[in-house]
Order: structure tokens, then C-alpha cells, then sequence
């Protein structure tokens, strides 16, 4: 399982208003998106060169298009082929 730094797009639950964080998403063998972490990501480190890296990866999140708590839903059971 691979991951990194992504921009996800969320809707107030009582407003429906649009929010943003960037949190680590996790991906399957495939590349897609199938979970993230609940906490938006932490600016954090041993040191400054750890502290750029981490701002460097998240920079890099904001050139990819943000994703949507929908791109994290799929579909558990295989659907009918016969419908």
C-alpha cells in the first residue's frame, strides 16, 4: 500500500458549505484512493529538513486535483452481470 499527501474536498454537515485540508491518503495496488487519515496532515518534524520535506510533499498536493469523500466509497459487493 502506497501513500502521500492530498487535497480533500469536504461538505459542512449542517451548512453543506465546502472545506479543505490536506491528509495522507492511502492507495491500493492499483493507484486508487481507499482511505485517508482522519486528521488533516501536521506540519512536523525532528528538524527544519524534516519540517521542508513535509511542506514540499504537501505542496505537491496542491498540484494534483483535490479529491472528494466520494472518491473514497466503492463498491463491496461485485455487481450482477446478468441485470
Amino acid at each position: 500500500m502506497s501513500w502521500n499527501y492530498r487535497l480533500i474536498e469536504f461538505a459542512d454537515p449542517d451548512s453543506g458549505e465546502p472545506w479543505q485540508a490536506i491528509h495522507e491518503v492511502y492507495y491500493d495496488e492499483r493507484g486508487n484512493p481507499t482511505s485517508y487519515q482522519e486528521s488533516p496532515a501536521a506540519v512536523m518534524g525532528d528538524n527544519q529538513q524534516v519540517v521542508r520535506d513535509v511542506l514540499c510533499k504537501m505542496t505537491e498536493a496542491l498540484l494534483r486535483p483535490a479529491l472528494v469523500e466520494r472518491d473514497f466509497q466503492r463498491v463491496t459487493e461485485p455487481q450482477d452481470a446478468s441485470r
